[in-house]
């Protein structure tokens, strides 16, 4: 699109989402849209009367199979549950959908929240930071850079190695799964 439509973008997009509300996908393709022609995430974010977060948050949804897609705009999921799946592959997206529309069906209100909840607590959870138990077990085998780096992370000084890591402590997920656990069998 040539320099002259940038302007009119921005007018249109403001007008309609003024006037009346659009839905999450088309709203979020209204914003790639305005990106792809040169405005800024500043800029977008004024058009639709929403902070920068909420775009970045938006352009994620895009990155959703149709299929994710198509149950946003049906309203069978919410877009907290689409922004879950958007970590997953295609193909898991998919059979993910599959699970949570078949555990949902025929819920409504809480019953309905909880079941997908369900079913998405049972997907594996991506850490997206590494523990610092992973960091140390790293620094064992590292060298060089790498291993000044991780010594950097670990806050230890040059050639000094990572302290043993308590058993009695626990991990996050470890606090999580026991949690659960517990609360099952009562």
């Amino acid at each position: 699109l040539g320099d002259g439509v940038k302007p009119f973008v921005g007018v249109m997009i403001s007008a309609n989402e003024i006037r009346q509300g659009d839905s999450l996908v088309n709203r979020a393709e209204k914003m790639a849209r305005a990106l792809d022609v040169g405005h800024t995430l500043e800029a977008v974010a004024a058009m639709f009367g929403v902070n920068e977060a909420t775009v970045t948050v938006a352009m994620k949804l895009l990155e959703c199979c149709m299929a994710v897609r198509d149950a946003v705009e049906a309203g069978t999921i919410t877009q907290v549950v689409a922004m879950k799946l958007a970590k997953l592959s295609p193909d898991e997206q998919r059979t993910k959908l599959a699970e949570i529309e078949a555990a949902i069906e025929g819920k409504s209100g809480h019953e309905r929240s909880r079941a997908m909840r369900a079913v998405l607590d049972a997907a594996p959870v991506k850490r997206a930071k590494p523990t610092r138990k992973d960091i140390a077990e790293a620094l064992k085998t590292a060298t060089g850079e790498r291993a000044e780096a991780l010594r950097w992370v670990l806050g230890l000084a040059d050639g000094e190695q990572a302290p043993e890591v308590d058993p009695r402590q626990t991990t996050i997920d470890d606090a999580i799964t026991t949690s659960t656990q517990s609360e099952q069998a009562a």
